[in-house]
């Protein structure tokens, strides 16, 4: 009875062992089903984190390519609107230079045209005027003088007539730059614009004034009206030689002293149809002296 009660109890114990380790290795599957499953749940997260990043990183890498295409887009249409500029520029360009190259060339064509049509009427007019061709060389040796001299210039000629002319009192000083001044009126409105400045209008009616009948002040009397003729065929002078109250009573007076010297008339004359035509409007609304309209 002992015996059977020792190996029911072993029997019960190696039953209980039995159970005890069935249970201790089912809870060992277990513990090892739930790591698995936790390693399975993290690997999978962080596949997805994984993903995710590639995912970033990839829309990252497609918005810089993205970007690099929309700059190298900007560039090429940079680029080409640039070239077309260039290109519109250059033509535009191109087409202005070969504009001035065509006037500069049909320039010299017609110099050269216009030169040789001179010579040829410089020829004809030699031929039948011989003496001209003094008068040229004389021209042209003067013109060597004066590039070789700066005081044969015109401004430096004209001012040492206009010196000479407000300074001397020696006629034949006088009549060289009356000379002188009357050539450079001719040719040159500053030279007249010049002499009004420095006031040259009141001395030759002085001038005028103080001349006799005799054939050295008659030149002078001839220099002077012409100057002042020079002088009033510029408009803008007109009136700084008009403004002068000598002038009217001495023209007048001119044209009565030298009525039988026929030159000298007519240069007075000249003078005084200046003066009616584009002087004052009350002169020629009978407003001129009493001799002026005798005179008339």
């Amino acid at each position: 009875c002992a015996l059977a009660c020792t190996r029911l109890q072993a029997a019960a114990r190696r039953r209980a062992s039995l159970v005890a380790f069935a249970e201790l290795k089912r809870r060992h599957f277990a513990a090892i089903a739930i790591q698995s499953a936790g390693r399975v749940a993290l690997a999978i997260k962080q596949s997805h984190a994984i993903r995710k990043v590639m995912h970033l990183a990839a829309l990252a890498k497609l918005h810089q390519c993205a970007r690099l295409v929309q700059t190298r887009a900007r560039f090429l249409t940079y680029r080409n609107c640039r070239r077309a500029a260039a290109a519109v520029i250059a033509r535009r360009a191109l087409t202005a230079i070969t504009l001035r190259r065509r006037v500069r060339f049909v320039r010299v064509v017609v110099s050269l045209q216009a030169m040789l049509r001179a010579r040829r009427t410089r020829s004809r007019v030699y031929r039948r005027h011989p003496e001209l061709r003094n008068i040229a060389a004389r021209a042209a040796d003067a013109y060597r003088k004066m590039l070789a001299d700066p005081s044969l210039c015109l401004p430096a000629r004209t001012k040492v007539a206009l010196d000479i002319l407000l300074t001397t009192k020696n006629l034949g000083q006088l009549l060289s730059a009356l000379s002188s001044l009357e050539m450079f009126t001719l040719i040159s409105p500053r030279v007249a614009a010049a002499m009004v400045e420095v006031g040259t209008v009141p001395v030759m009616l002085q001038l005028l004034q103080l001349c006799n009948r005799s054939l050295p002040h008659q030149k002078a009397v001839g220099h002077v009206l012409r100057i002042l003729a020079n002088i009033g065929r510029t408009p803008s002078l007109r009136d700084r030689v008009w403004e002068q109250r000598e002038v009217v009573p001495t023209i007048v007076e001119l044209a009565q002293n030298y009525r039988e010297h026929e030159q000298l008339l007519r240069e007075s004359l000249v003078v005084m149809q200046q003066l009616l035509v584009t002087g004052p409007r009350e002169w020629r609304g009978g407003g001129l002296p009493k001799k002026t309209r005798v005179v008339q």
